[in-house]
């Protein structure tokens, strides 16, 4: 009805308006390439054994956190962190760079760092976890900044959190843009 075919699966180019999908050929005016993301688990001592969820298995819990710990401050790591502050739960976002949405226009990444704060998203930016523990009261985050390790104030106690690994586009995560050349692909 909109004009729009959808096909999964391997494919590739043939020409500038052809791209074989499934073994069968397919014409085309204009061509989308959307490859997905899939969160990829960040090396963090700890964190398989105290248990964390993703983008994709955060949505499975039953209960809302009192705490959460999100990991990352791409357009996920943010998405989750704003739902759940406005859901009611304190959140810390840790982002290894200065200011959250490094890749995003800097102007509109300021506009929104600053309405999290607003917001109370305890942002932990040029920080990451270097462990994460189990305790008896819950998930305690270790973590470093720039310019080295912070003191006795570097842990975060977690009761009920949920750690989010940083996504990452598919083996285009090298990538800081993702292009074509290809007439009419995007």
């Amino acid at each position: 009805a909109l004009g729009v075919d959808v096909f999964f699966g391997n494919a590739r180019f043939t020409g500038p308006d052809t791209i074989e999908a499934g073994g069968k050929k397919l014409l085309f005016r204009k061509a989308v390439i959307a490859t997905g993301a899939r969160a990829v688990t960040p090396h963090i001592d700890g964190l398989e054994e105290a248990g964390y969820l993703t983008n994709e298995t955060v949505f499975s819990i039953t209960e809302r956190p009192s705490r959460l710990a999100v990991i990352g401050g791409g357009p996920i790591g943010c998405e989750l962190a704003q739902a759940f502050q406005r859901l009611g739960t304190q959140v810390t976002l840790f982002h290894k760079y200065g200011h959250i949405l490094n890749r995003e226009d800097p102007d509109a990444a300021e506009i929104v760092q600053e309405s999290f704060r607003r917001e109370g998203i305890d942002l932990l930016l040029g920080c990451s976890p270097s462990r994460v523990e189990l305790t008896k009261e819950g998930k305690l985050v270790h973590y470093s900044c720039e310019g080295g390790s912070l003191p006795s104030s570097s842990t975060r106690s977690l009761p009920e959190p949920v750690v989010h690994p940083i996504p990452k586009i598919s083996d285009w995560s090298s990538r800081e843009w993702i292009s074509t050349n290809g007439k009419g692909s995007w």
